[in-house]
């Protein structure tokens, strides 16, 4: 994206900007997904207790990043 910024071709900079959205998205939306499924799964099998202080800081932490 830099690179093409620096160009000053307006076409190479909105090519950039579209590959660097979809690689976001096929790269980050697999694991906003996996995750938590992952975690949720851990705390069973674990045997963890959903409300335990260091796993509420936790969901509080993932949507803080998430909402960024």
């Amino acid at each position: 994206m830099w690179w093409a910024n620096k160009t000053g071709d307006l076409n190479a900079t909105a090519y950039a900007a579209r590959t660097t959205v979809i690689a976001d998205l096929l790269f980050t939306t697999p694991t906003v997904i996996i995750q938590p499924v992952s975690g949720i799964i851990l705390v069973n099998m674990l045997g963890y207790n959903y409300s335990d202080l260091w796993l509420t800081l936790t969901y509080i932490r993932y949507i803080i990043a998430g909402s960024c």
